[in-house]
């Protein structure tokens, strides 16, 4: 890697252009750009609390799913703000159709049980209402609502389930960093 390059490059950027980087796009710096990053901060006054945060992202993971499962549970629902229940996971799955084209699509969802079966519901409701329109079609819509079906089964299980680890585990950075700095949610950046 050729560190004058690196260098260069930090020091044409902005300070917001820095921050942004360094904030959501610091994981896998090398030893020798990690210091580059601590000069450049230092060169600018910058908060240096934002190597903090580069080091949250460039750390190890493993182990820390339990603690970060409570932490997503315990936060209020980013639907519709309710305390009362803790969050959990779900995959919805859609279907439109029309003639020989068929659409799917998947989403993975955090909210509380209420606001997931809320959310399963509408994706029956419309995949029901579109999705049946094309030959391929009909046997998608089936498949979607089956699918749709269990996975309304486990809005309500008192451990985290599937689907949010999944999530978890595809923002794991994000959502570490919110746990240790306090942010109030994970789920918007």
């Amino acid at each position: 890697m050729d560190l004058a390059l690196v260098r260069d490059t930090y020091a044409r950027m902005t300070d917001a252009e820095l921050l942004q980087l360094l904030r959501y796009n610091a994981a896998g710096l090398t030893e020798e750009a990690l210091e580059i990053v601590k000069e450049e901060v230092s060169r600018r006054g910058l908060n240096p609390g934002i190597i903090h945060t580069v080091a949250l992202q460039n750390m190890d993971y493993a182990g820390y799913e339990e603690a970060h499962c409570r932490y997503i549970q315990s936060l209020p629902c980013p639907e519709c703000g309710s305390v009362v229940q803790h969050l959990n996971g779900t995959m919805t799955y859609v279907v439109h159709s029309i003639i020989v084209v068929t659409q799917t699509e998947k989403q993975l969802a955090v909210a509380c049980p209420d606001c997931l079966d809320k959310k399963i519901d509408q994706a029956m409701l419309t995949t029901l209402k579109f999705g049946w329109w094309s030959f391929h079609g009909f046997f998608f819509t089936l498949r979607a609502l089956i699918l749709n079906f269990r996975s309304r089964g486990h809005h309500r299980a008192p451990e985290a389930n599937f689907n949010l680890k999944k999530w978890i585990a595809a923002n794991v950075r994000h959502v570490h960093v919110s746990m240790e700095e306090g942010e109030i949610s994970p789920f918007t950046r």
